[in-house]
């Protein structure tokens, strides 16, 4: 690389270029995937010098953790505009929140394809970005329930809460899997999208009100 390309790459210090750096990283990760990706790559992804990487981020892991939460919170932000909280949720309300979010998969494939090959992995901090992304939407699908089971106290309380929780884990399980299969090579690709939407939200609302 010309010295006069090394004038012409963007400071480091800007605030703002942290933001663009985890952008430029969401690209490069989702696309070569993590191992195959490195520090240099994401730099010249990024219009920038590698010292700039290692300016806002100690290492090429933690820049794919921000990454990935990037990810995570833009999809989660969308889903989340669909229904603010304290507002009433049923099975209306859960077809839109399902349809949102398939139209962000599909209108943010790097993102979404980084969710789908990391978002599960078992081990590492990963997985401990996943509990938290998990946790935070199951919060909200608890007020898919409402009236489920009707008013029951003590052990039959307990056991329809234990119940409710593993169908809300489903219903995030099939969601992830199905837009994950949907993506380019999935075994969903060659599918009309609009029916796989349609499919996938009324098998949730199944799940959630029987």
């Amino acid at each position: 690389m010309t010295a006069s390309r090394e004038d012409d790459r963007k400071p480091a210090h800007r605030p703002s270029r942290r933001q663009e750096l985890i952008r430029a990283a969401v690209v490069v990760f989702a696309r070569q995937g993590y191992a195959e990706s490195s520090v240099e790559q994401i730099a010249e992804a990024a219009g920038v010098v590698p010292t700039a990487i290692y300016y806002h981020f100690g290492t090429k892991e933690e820049l794919f953790h921000e990454a990935l939460t990037y990810a995570m919170d833009e999809f989660s932000e969308a889903v989340t505009a669909v229904r603010t909280h304290g507002e009433p949720a049923g099975p209306d309300v859960l077809r839109q929140v399902v349809g949102t979010g398939w139209r962000w998969w599909e209108s943010h494939p790097d993102e979404s394809l980084l969710i789908a090959r990391y978002s599960q992995s078992t081990t590492g901090k990963a997985l401990v970005l996943r509990t938290a992304w998990e946790e935070r939407h199951q919060a909200r699908a608890y007020d898919y329930l409402d009236g489920v089971g009707g008013s029951r106290t003590g052990r039959v309380a307990r056991e329809q809460h234990a119940i409710n929780t593993l169908r809300i884990r489903a219903m995030l399980d099939i969601i992830l899997a199905t837009e994950a299969a949907s993506l380019p090579g999935g075994m969903l690709a060659g599918y009309s999208s609009a029916e796989l939407s349609e499919e996938l939200a009324e098998a949730c609302v199944r799940l959630m009100t029987s």
